[in-house]
């Protein structure tokens, strides 16, 4: 008689790994703004406070100023304005340079 052991899935465990030499590192997929000028809209941001994150979305609009902002939350949850007497640290989705893009242009 032949007893059948059911398969369970392997758990994936995080895995350091090492970068071959010649192969260029990926880049941090977040990258910190201390300078909210630099946002341009359409980015994708997370919002944290107290290394706890706070709010994820879409840039809507950007003060000329860089002292607050507004994003679309993911999720359904709205729009939110983050303004930097709040305390908060911005985190946008690591990619191609960007310059800010600015309303009328």
């Amino acid at each position: 008689m032949t007893t059948l052991i059911a398969s369970t899935p392997r758990q994936h465990r995080s895995r350091q790994r090492t970068i071959p030499a010649g192969e260029p590192a990926r880049p941090n997929p977040l990258e910190p703004v201390p300078n909210w000028c630099k946002l341009s809209r359409r980015d994708e941001v997370t919002v944290c406070r107290d290394r706890r994150k706070v709010a994820t979305g879409r840039v809507d609009m950007v003060a000329l100023d860089g002292s607050v902002f507004w994003i679309i939350q993911e999720d359904g949850k709205g729009r939110a304005m983050i303004h930097q007497k709040d305390g908060l640290t911005v985190f946008r989705k690591a990619g191609k340079a960007r310059r800010p893009r600015h309303y009328g242009n």
